[in-house]
């Protein structure tokens, strides 16, 4: 199969949203900090996948096989501090361990050096060592450890 990693096009919100609620699903059902995670990102939907696609400081990948896409990277750069911060990147379960995430991640990393970011942060939930292992792997590593206890 032939792997590609591409910017995002209008044509993909449609594949883009699916792949978000596939995400969204998987963190809530599976990863500690899922339900906190879902409540501090709102779902995108098609329209906040266009609205970023077409935005200069958002930066959307895509990521498959074969044309098919089966991942995205989303990458926010936020110039008041020249942090590229990615919120989500997910590659669907049948597709891991092909180097699809590395690639998005590469190209992540590629976009922000280029946008002249100085740092790119994002967040691995607890448990989620494939997450961890996968920016690890691309050099970041944690800086803090975020502990929290609910009281209600």
């Amino acid at each position: 199969p032939e792997e590609f990693v591409r910017r995002a096009q209008p044509d993909d919100v449609g594949v883009l949203a699916l792949l978000e609620a596939e995400h969204r699903a998987a963190v809530a059902d599976v990863m500690r900090g899922g339900p906190e995670w879902l409540r501090e990102h709102s779902l995108l939907g098609a329209s906040g996948w266009a609205s970023a696609i077409a935005s200069s400081s958002c930066c959307v990948l895509v990521a498959g096989l074969d044309g098919v896409p089966l991942g995205f990277g989303l990458m926010r750069m936020l110039d008041d501090t020249a942090t590229g911060v990615i919120p989500a990147i997910y590659i669907h379960p049948g597709a891991r361990e092909l180097g699809l995430g590395d690639g998005l991640v590469a190209e992540l990393l590629a976009a922000a050096r280029t946008a002249g970011m100085r740092a790119v942060e994002s967040t691995a939930l607890p448990g989620d060592r494939d997450t961890k292992n996968l920016f690890e792997r691309a050099g970041l590593v944690a800086r803090s450890i975020v502990v929290s206890k609910r009281l209600d």
